[in-house]
């Protein structure tokens, strides 16, 4: 029997269930897909310190160029990192020719300081080359930061006012280097590329019934947009197939152009699709209102009749922005675990989030007199080992950021996620609980007093809060809702003036720095944040700042889940089902399942579950390779007698 099906992409809660690059914008304010109305222009990623600077001021001066296609823009902010020592020295700033003048103002606002946002007249730019040049009162310290990079030399500095440049002899310190100054260019335009993927669609699913997949054989697919593209803007789209509910390369087909009608591989019963929006003018944007996948599936009557009659089986919520998770191989992680006795810290009698809350609490031990920097006068950079053998020994600072990579650290060590998470003049961690099915933000390292180390999170009505969460009962002002936890903190922190810390945040999308430091930014938190790896949130609320380019308001790019199998289910021959499992759990060792209450064995991604009358139950959960039980996933399924007997 030959069943067509279809899928339709055009709400919103479709569109924020596909992952997108940076150049998408998805809002509740219009019904489709669109380009992001802003691009940054950055030749350097900010992985640099402020003690690579080149100075300049007097015959020295300095100039960054830009490469833009279509000058056509709605605005523009130069957006340079800027050092001075005097304070009401005078810059003067020339783009492509054109004067422009600013005076060096001493009291910063915090997410500003360095950077020196200034209003470039659209006039002033142009198509191609754009060059900025920078020159400056002499003795005023004028100063940019250098990243060491040798391409694409688009920095240069000359030190007889501009009648010779170099783009090979920059630096401030006698070393001879390339690179690029950390200078970035905000165009208010549409980006001119931007892709959405949507997740992986079960046209089998489509075609079943009863929350469980028909027994189907794809013949045919087709993928269509509805789109209103106006002249230089355009959507094209692509799709690829696989047997598997995620993306494995070793099984699926590759992207393939979409021209009308697709015969996917043999045994392919997802599809998933990739539309591109591009311009090629800053003022015009395509505008994707509607994605149609259709299929035509040869369906085989099923043998008998089931159905989920219960499930406790979230989907598998995956960020647009891979994170790097610490290998469990990694040689020195074991060194770390051991080195620190982290084993004696958690207990096997405690759930998972009191484990944690153990370890917030011995990673603030570790400091005395965490702030003060030392004789060696060191800012550690973001290495848990590094970072606690010199706390030990009050050789270096130790501020909230490296209290931070420290704990991130430990819980990797002990098979625990935890990550980064960076507010206004703080760093703190969010970790996964599998109790509590999560992310939850955890304040360790905000307490100077050596003699009480408080640490806490927030709750509200009895549940651990993200930032995310915090961040959004501050903008609403259902923060006095909030709790602190435990309840003794609320006396060393003010709730009403903590809130000030969530009115902006970005999260670090790695912490296997134990194998590899790169990249990252060295020395964080000793001056203005400059590095542009970090995921932004952004709300109507919260506009981006205009230096960074990595900016999303898709709640699953910060709540991306871990730790538990998503179960699909399809019809098999008599009295028995497909299960197929999916996953996003960092060091994954094996799935385990349950079927009726039994006991629990190890079983692959994919097996065949035989069914009896009456109902029912299967339940999986990941273990990871550290002896972690994940959460468990339960399906229900009710199978009647006259069923079974009519499969006889």
């Amino acid at each position: 029997m030959v069943r067509s099906v279809t899928k339709l992409f055009s709400t919103f809660a479709g569109w924020d269930a596909c992952t997108r690059d940076g150049g998408i914008e998805v809002s509740r304010g219009h019904a489709g897909v669109r380009l992001t109305p802003r691009q940054v222009l950055a030749d350097e990623m900010g992985r640099t310190n402020p003690h690579a600077t080149e100075p300049f001021g007097g015959r020295v001066v300095v100039k960054k160029q830009f490469v833009i296609d279509d000058p056509n823009v709605r605005g523009a902010i130069l957006a340079p990192f800027l050092l001075c020592e005097k304070p009401g020295a005078k810059l003067t700033i020339r783009v492509n020719g054109h004067p422009l003048s600013i005076r060096w103002k001493e009291k910063r606002d915090y997410w500003q300081d360095a950077w020196t946002p200034v209003r470039v007249p659209v006039e002033f730019l142009q198509q191609g080359l754009n060059e900025v040049v920078f020159s400056g009162d002499e003795g005023a310290g004028w100063a940019l930061i250098i990243e060491h990079t040798r391409f694409p030399r688009r920095s240069a500095k000359s030190v007889d006012g501009g009648h010779t440049w170099s783009f090979n002899g920059l630096g401030g310190t006698g070393a001879f280097l390339h690179g690029e100054y950390v200078v970035r260019l905000e165009l208010k335009r549409y980006a001119p590329e931007g892709v959405i993927t949507s997740p992986p669609v079960d046209l089998a699913l489509l075609a079943g019934a009863g929350g469980i997949a028909a027994n189907a054989a794809v013949q045919c697919a087709r993928v269509t947009a509805e789109a209103e593209t106006p002249a230089g803007a355009g959507v094209s789209l692509q799709a690829r197939f696989g047997p598997s509910p995620s993306y494995d390369p070793a099984t699926w087909s590759c992207w393939v152009p979409v021209a009308g009608e697709i015969v996917p591989p043999s045994g392919a019963r997802f599809l998933q699709w990739q539309a591109t929006l591009a311009t090629t003018r800053a003022d015009a944007t395509p505008e994707l209102r509607a994605v149609r996948v259709e299929a035509e599936l040869e369906v085989k009557k099923p043998a008998f009749r089931a159905k989920v009659m219960q499930a406790d089986n979230p989907k598998v919520v995956r960020s647009s922005y891979p994170f790097a998770h610490q290998r469990f191989e990694e040689p020195r992680l074991a060194l770390f675990r051991e080195k620190w006795n982290l084993e004696s810290v958690v207990s096997a009698d405690r759930t998972d989030f009191e484990n944690l809350i153990a370890m917030r609490n011995w990673t603030r031990h570790q400091w005395e007199d965490g702030w003060n920097k030392g004789p060696m006068l060191f800012c550690p950079p973001w290495d848990g080992f590094l970072i606690l053998e010199l706390a030990s020994r009050q050789l270096s600072l130790g501020m909230c950021t490296h209290y931070s990579t420290a704990m991130v650290h430990a819980c990797a060590a002990l098979g625990y996620t935890a990550r980064t998470q960076i507010m206004h003049s703080h760093c703190i961690v969010e970790v996964w609980s599998n109790a509590l099915r999560k992310w939850v933000h955890f304040d360790h390292s905000g307490d100077i007093n050596d003699a009480r180390k408080m640490t806490f999170h927030l709750e509200r009505d009895g549940v651990p809060q993200s930032v995310l969460e915090i961040h959004r009962a501050f903008l609403d002002g259902t923060w006095p809702a909030l709790k602190h936890y435990p309840p003794e903190a609320a006396e060393v922190f003010n709730l009403e003036q903590r809130m000030k810390l969530y009115d902006r945040f970005c999260i670090h999308f790695r912490n296997d720095e134990l194998s590899s430091m790169e990249p990252s930014e060295p020395e964080h938190g000793a001056h203005c944040y400059h590095y542009d790896e970090y995921l932004w949130w952004q709300d109507r609320q919260t506009p981006p700042p205009p230096w960074f380019t990595r900016i999303s308001s898709r709640e699953g790019d910060f709540h991306w889940t871990l730790n538990h199998a998503e179960i699909h289910l399809q019809y098999a021959n008599r009295r028995a089902l497909d299960v197929q499992l999916d996953t996003e759990t960092p060091n994954l060792e094996t799935l385990l399942c349950r079927i009726d209450g039994g006991e629990w064995k190890p079983c692959g991604a994919q097996f065949r579950w035989s069914l009896h009358d009456g109902d029912n139950t299967l339940e999986v959960q990941p273990r990871n390779k550290f002896g972690h039980l994940g959460i468990i996933s339960k399906v229900v399924v009710a199978v009647t007698v006259r069923q079974l007997a009519l499969a006889l």
